[in-house]
């Protein structure tokens, strides 16, 4: 029992102080969820445990995801299920998001790129 909370406390650390998942080797993120855009699902100022995402997963319409984007010219953290990708004018995969409420699409974009 000590095991399994010191274990847990040990990840709960590791991802305060490395959220930078390409320094992480532990494959979960923890994300507080800001805003109401996911009630009733999930509440303003939640603690949600994401899994980092590889291209083996195979995502599915109105899955919750956490993505990183662009919102004029500042880079946030975003939780939103998931709708449909599409091809931009650079050909590269965008994914398409909506709050929890609403099937109006995102007007920003979520591009999965390859960590170098």
């Amino acid at each position: 029992m000590i095991t399994c909370i010191g274990g847990l406390l040990a990840v709960i650390i590791y991802s305060i102080f490395f959220t930078d998942t390409r320094r992480g080797i532990i494959p979960y993120r923890f994300y507080n969820v800001l805003t109401n855009s996911m009630e009733p699902k999930i509440g303003t100022d939640s603690l949600v445990l994401v899994k980092v995402y590889d291209k083996s997963m195979k995502i599915q319409k109105n899955d919750i995801i956490t993505f990183s984007a662009n919102r004029f010219g500042e880079k946030i953290i975003i939780t939103h299920r998931f709708s449909h990708t599409e091809r931009n004018k650079e050909g590269e995969t965008v994914y398409k998001t909506h709050p929890e409420r609403s099937n109006t699409l995102d007007v920003y974009e979520m591009v999965w790129y390859k960590k170098s």
